[in-house]
């Protein structure tokens, strides 16, 4: 029999320091309101950083959307160029799954950079950090305010390259997720590589050329604006391709519905989930929160659900600095 081939490592992109360049981009949708891309400056700034407008990101909001060329072309320019060290979307929205096709992925290999945002970004996420791929982080949106928490924790990730070590809760008591501890739904600990982003559009890659391997991984999901009903729909669609049987253990972030409180999810979850017989933890602090915590994709981390924990164990970015 022949022995199983271990996936190559994925590639971390060069650690971050202060005054270098991060470019703000739109590879999903453009900005609603100039005062959002005002904000983003902003709040780069403050973190230590320059900051750049792509093309698509420096258009007058409310303008004409730009096409999916457009987006890529942004996108892929911004990882090219040698004076840009990390890009950054500036929001979700919609509009990455038609970036797929266009994507040349040698670009993101050849000039490795750190990669944030969450939402419709997930799908760059899922597609980008497979084995061999490039650490991304899900992480906050600049357009949104950002608490301190949640930017000394992002700041962490992308310029220390050690690994980060447990997931922090929330410490302000005015957010509404705050909790001294995740809910453990099946016990038990977990290691593998990170795959983090929203369910719904994990959901959109099953039989496509960008479907990520679910092999192994910590999966870390969540979703907004989903009913329970529309979520668990969500979920037996993985379980019947096969797909969440080959995962290592699941971290739950954040669930959101109008009409909905978070516990109504929590039936969905303990009947579909737990039957797998591996670690699931509810009531990380993922998702489409005010205080979300960053999480490097690609990365290898213990999910333990019976201590309610999350680590990394692994840097997220290099000590090499970037190529200029």
């Amino acid at each position: 029999m022949l022995a199983a081939v271990k996936p190559p490592p994925p590639k971390r992109p060069p650690a971050l320091r202060s005054g270098m360049m991060v470019r703000l981009v739109c590879p999903a949708s453009g900005p609603r309101r100039d005062a959002d891309v005002r904000r983003a400056v902003e709040q780069v700034r403050e973190l230590g950083f320059r900051t750049s407008l792509g093309a698509v990101a420096a258009r007058p909001a409310g303008g004409e959307p730009a096409g999916p060329e457009e987006r890529r072309r942004e996108l892929e320019e911004a990882f090219r160029d040698p004076e840009v060290d990390a890009v950054w979307a500036l929001r979700g929205g919609y509009g990455c799954l038609a970036l797929l096709p266009l994507l040349d992925r040698e670009v993101f290999q050849a000039h490795p950079k750190v990669l944030l945002g969450y939402s419709d970004l997930s799908l760059l996420h899922f597609v980008l950090s497979g084995d061999g791929g490039l650490v991304t982080f899900h992480a906050p949106m600049p357009a949104e305010e950002i608490p301190a928490e949640a930017r000394r924790h992002l700041l962490r990730l992308v310029s220390e390259p050690t690994p980060a070590g447990r997931l922090p809760r929330p410490a302000d008591p005015s957010c509404p997720e705050r909790s001294e501890r995740s809910v453990p739904l099946a016990g038990g600990r977990a290691e593998g590589r990170l795959m983090v982003g929203n369910l719904t559009l994990l959901t959109r890659l099953l039989g496509t050329p960008f479907e990520p391997d679910f092999s192994a991984r910590i999966l870390c999901i969540e979703d907004v604006n989903e009913a329970p009903y529309r979520v668990h729909g969500l979920l037996m669609q993985l379980l019947l391709a096969g797909r969440l049987q080959r995962v290592a253990g699941i971290g739950l972030g954040a669930f959101r519905a109008a009409e909905c409180a978070p516990e109504d999810f929590l039936p969905v979850f303990e009947e579909l989930l737990v039957p797998l017989g591996v670690p699931v933890l509810h009531g990380l602090p993922l998702g489409h929160l005010p205080s979300q915590a960053t999480l490097p994709c690609g990365v290898r981390a213990a999910l333990d659900a019976e201590a309610g924990t999350l680590e990394i164990l692994d840097p997220a970015v290099d000590s090499g600095s970037s190529p200029r």
